[in-house]
């Protein structure tokens, strides 16, 4: 089933975010899950939702419950949105230069900075899931 609906495109971006925070290729997600690259792929780019069993599987090989997936993809929609508010020494280089700030510098920092909450808050939960 096709999706164009935002949220199924978030939470693609989320199970993406936190993949790569883990250090983990599309290939080997989807080997340990079971799945093509390409379902995998689809279900990043939010094309196609994961069924629910396919949902939990991806969790549980990515170290994480249900629950921490939704409480990481809440945190990551909160720091887009203060994202694209748009930080403040982009607004100074904007009103220093007369002109907006240099976007590949800007999105690829933003991007950077997002990847790494993602991976930090993978990893805390994913330690503590692995704690007696």
């Amino acid at each position: 089933m096709a999706y164009d609906d935002e949220d199924a495109r978030e939470l693609g971006l989320t199970l993406m975010s936190i993949r790569r925070g883990l250090g983990l290729t599309q290939n080997e997600l989807a080997e340990r899950c079971r799945v093509s690259g390409s379902t995998l792929a689809r279900h990043e780019n939010g094309e196609d939702a994961p069924s629910l069993l396919l949902f939990r599987r991806y969790c549980r090989q990515l170290g994480l419950l249900e629950g921490d997936f939704f409480r990481i993809h809440r945190e990551l929609c909160r720091a887009r949105a203060r994202l694209l508010e748009g930080p403040v020494w982009v607004k100074k280089i904007s009103a220093e230069t007369d002109g907006p700030a240099p976007a590949a510098k800007r999105d690829a920092d933003l991007a950077e900075e997002v990847a790494a909450s993602v991976a930090q808050l993978a990893a805390v939960l994913f330690r503590a899931r692995e704690s007696p």
